[in-house]
C-alpha cells in the first residue's frame, strides 16, 4: 500500500481450489483464513490457519483444510518464500510471536494455542 498516493499493489494473484494454478508450485501463500502473524525484523511471517475447500448447496456449510504452512514475506525485497518446516504442526486461531536471534542471523517464532480440528469452529449446527 503506498499511503501517498493511496493505492494498492498487486504483488501476486490469489489461487484457490481447483483453480489452473498448482498451489504445490506457488511462490506466495493462498488464501486463508483464521491464520496468524508476526513481523521479526525486516519479515512478515505467516502461519497455518484454515482454506475453504467446498461449501455444500444443500445446507451452506463449509468443508475447511487444515494448513500447517509457514510464509515469510522480506518487507524490503517484498517476495515471499515458503519456510519449510521438519513436522507438521498445523493450527488454526493461534498466536505467534517472532523475535530476532542474539546475533541477529535469523528469526525464531513461537506459536501459542489455537485449534487442530477439522470441524467448523463458526457453525452454529454442531
Amino acid at each position: 500500500y503506498d499511503f501517498a498516493t493511496d493505492t494498492w499493489e498487486m504483488l501476486a494473484p490469489a489461487w484457490s481450489p481447483g483453480s489452473e494454478d498448482d498451489p504445490e508450485q506457488s511462490t506466495h501463500p493462498g488464501e486463508r483464513t483464521s491464520h496468524s502473524a508476526t513481523v521479526s525484523g525486516n519479515e512478515l511471517i505467516i502461519y497455518g490457519g484454515l482454506e475453504k475447500i467446498d461449501t455444500y448447496l444443500w445446507d451452506g456449510s463449509t468443508v475447511w483444510q487444515q494448513l500447517d504452512d509457514v510464509w515469510v514475506f522480506d518487507l524490503e525485497s517484498r517476495e515471499w518464500r515458503e519456510r519449510i518446516m521438519a513436522e507438521s504442526m498445523g493450527r488454526s486461531y493461534q498466536a505467534v510471536v517472532g523475535w530476532q536471534t542474539p546475533d541477529h542471523e535469523g528469526t525464531i517464532v513461537a506459536s501459542f494455542g489455537g485449534y487442530k480440528t477439522m470441524v467448523d469452529p463458526v457453525d452454529n449446527q454442531q
